[in-house]
């Protein structure tokens, strides 16, 4: 039985970038990732020192019983508005599917109870499958940039997608019936 007690989310450290960098240049990520290209440490090392003191956004390790295995990105933090953007990925494979669920549901909980936002909105790819999980989560899609990437010789949709405050209790309920998961 997958329990939320079993998965925490951390504040990403410069010790961390190699292991990321590892994640995040792995097929299983770059191919759902917005941008596909391999990242080269220098550049990697740039992107950390330009989001590590902003304030605009927030990366975060998730670790399942203190072992990292994936990243949840808070970004577009707009206090104003109350919302923000948001993506993750689970970087190690051999993990249970239900880690993604695990990872979502800390993610949003923490997005809605510590910024207090509104509304979350993110991208993805019309071909991540991980559109119908988002779906479940009660995310609608409010916007689509037809023909928007390249990938593999193709153009391909990016969905834009929302979830607001009010719905998210509700939802996390069915949630947990659904799967049948342990509440902290």
């Amino acid at each position: 039985m997958l329990s939320l007690n079993d998965l925490k989310l951390r504040k990403m450290t410069e010790s961390d970038l190699e292991m990321v960098l590892n994640w995040r240049n792995s097929e299983h990520v770059r191919r759902y990732s917005l941008t596909d290209h391999i990242i080269k440490l220098e550049e990697h090392k740039k992107w950390y020192e330009s989001i590590r003191n902003s304030h605009k956004c927030e990366w975060l390790i998730a670790e399942l019983k203190n072992n990292p295995i994936g990243v949840v990105s808070i970004t577009d933090i707009n206090q104003q508005d109350s919302t923000c953007s948001w993506g993750l990925y689970v970087g190690e494979l051999n993990q249970n599917l239900g880690m993604g669920i695990l990872m979502e549901i800390r993610a949003i909980d923490y997005i809605f109870g510590h910024y207090g936002i509104r509304k979350i909105w993110g991208q993805v790819l019309e071909s991540n499958r991980i559109i119908l999980i988002h779906k479940k989560f009660g995310y609608v899609v409010e916007g689509v940039l037809r023909n928007h990437v390249l990938r593999k010789g193709k153009y391909e949709d990016i969905l834009y997608i929302a979830l607001f405050a009010q719905q998210w209790p509700a939802k996390r309920k069915e949630l947990f019936a659904e799967y049948n998961l342990v509440d902290e």
